[in-house]
């Protein structure tokens, strides 16, 4: 159950400093008693990161629109929780938001002696415009399917070969045998498997699968067609040379060549191209979207925020296949990709 000491505790904990929080202080009775109007729709155990994003944007929105009457409030509060995933039940719209004995204005907000200035900036236009209720959805399904595949896929080091179905285990620094994504494109059940092994782009086309948004055909279809293109850059006097497993240096060149073909193809596959390149301590990932790092280095999936264990700010997650955690498809968090990448890093919204 919601209570107003728990928001006002929340608000204090997320907000703090910021102008908005003041002016959100009186709402919290009031506020509490919506929330649990939803019934089981929302709950404090379930929902604590949503109500928490909500009281942020709450107090970011009063600082700078000042406050609106309890109807519109309701309004808002409702469609930001909307924008986390939660649908109110049809009863939520016979509940009238009780407005409060006294609110500050943004007047009586400004003239405060203790008043902190510190700004929050809305999502970028670049990346806005890309969104869609639509986009919303998908990119929440993605996510969930990524946190369900945690740890049941391991990195694929090296793939300039593995795009050819061609067995790698003999190649040093080639990885760790064929790669199976191509395997389970062909048919192949790979639940259960004690290893599954694939590069970071073949896990998002994966996930996007067990997400249903995306058949396996479809896939295949576009897999196939990204092979092809690699296979023509490499030529058939190179394939040949490499299933062979001892390819001279001039063959890895094209090796190296031709994965590239492929992983280009790849990103545009992902709208990759699309992608916009985030202000560093500004801009941040929502649940579903795709972060690129220094172009066609890597890709990952956002999936979601949760409070960090220390400070006032949340962090988004990723599931990322890579290099961390012994090369298993991983949490970590937005910033830890920040720290270690000084490349570029750009956004893309869900692409299914």
């Amino acid at each position: 159950m919601f209570t107003a000491e728990l928001l006002e505790r929340w608000l204090g904990a997320h907000a703090c400093g910021w102008p908005g929080e003041k002016l959100a202080k009186p709402w919290p009775p009031s506020i509490a008693k919506l929330l649990n109007a939803y019934g089981q729709a929302l709950s404090v155990s379930d929902n604590e990161v949503d109500v928490m994003l909500m009281l942020q944007k709450l107090a970011f929105a009063l600082q700078k629109n000042g406050t609106p009457c309890a109807a519109e409030l309701k309004q808002n509060i409702i469609g930001w929780l909307k924008e986390e995933g939660v649908v109110p039940p049809a009863t939520i719209n016979a509940f009238s938001l009780d407005a409060p004995n006294h609110t500050l204005s943004a007047l009586e907000l400004k003239q405060s002696t203790d008043l902190h200035q510190t700004a929050a900036s809305s999502e970028r236009a670049e990346i806005a415009r890309l969104r869609s209720s639509e986009i919303k959805a998908n990119g929440r399904k993605l996510a969930e399917a990524a946190i369900a595949l945690r740890h049941k896929i391991r990195w694929l080091e090296r793939g300039q070969e593995a795009f050819l179905g061609v067995s790698t285990e003999a190649h040093p620094k080639s990885g760790r045998g064929v790669n199976q994504f191509a395997l389970w494109l062909q048919g192949m059940d790979l639940d259960g498997l004690p290893e599954v092994r694939m590069n970071c782009w073949e896990s998002v086309f994966y996930t996007a699968c067990k997400a249903n948004l995306m058949s396996r055909g479809v896939a295949r279809g576009l897999f196939g067609d990204a092979s092809n293109q690699g296979q023509i850059a490499m030529g058939e006097d190179s394939r040949l040379g490499l299933a062979r497993n001892r390819p001279p240096s001039d063959i890895q060149a094209k090796s190296i060549s031709a994965y590239e073909v492929y992983i280009t193809k790849m990103y545009r596959y992902l709208k990759g191209d699309e992608a916009v390149n985030i202000k560093r301590g500004e801009d941040r990932p929502k649940k579903g979207d795709l972060v690129f790092v220094d172009g066609m280095s890597h890709v990952c999936i956002c999936v979601g925020k949760k409070p960090v264990t220390q400070g006032k700010d949340f962090a988004p997650y990723l599931m990322s296949l890579w290099h961390h955690d012994d090369e298993r498809y991983t949490l970590l968090t937005f910033d830890d990709l920040l720290d270690e990448c000084r490349g570029t890093i750009s956004i893309r919204p869900c692409p299914f």
